[in-house]
């Protein structure tokens, strides 16, 4: 789990809850991390 720590760490946010509200921001929206993490969700939730 280091890694998403690490970007946990990189985005500035402390909790899952925190990170879920950063995907869901507005203004974070055109951010390209932001848009990998929502595209790694959707494919792992079709599954």
């Amino acid at each position: 789990m280091n890694g998403l720590e690490e970007l946990m760490k990189d985005l500035n946010v402390s909790s899952f809850e925190e990170l879920q509200a950063y995907i869901e921001a507005p203004e974070h929206q055109d951010e390209e991390i932001v848009k990998q993490i929502k595209e790694a969700f959707k494919i792992y939730l079709e599954e």
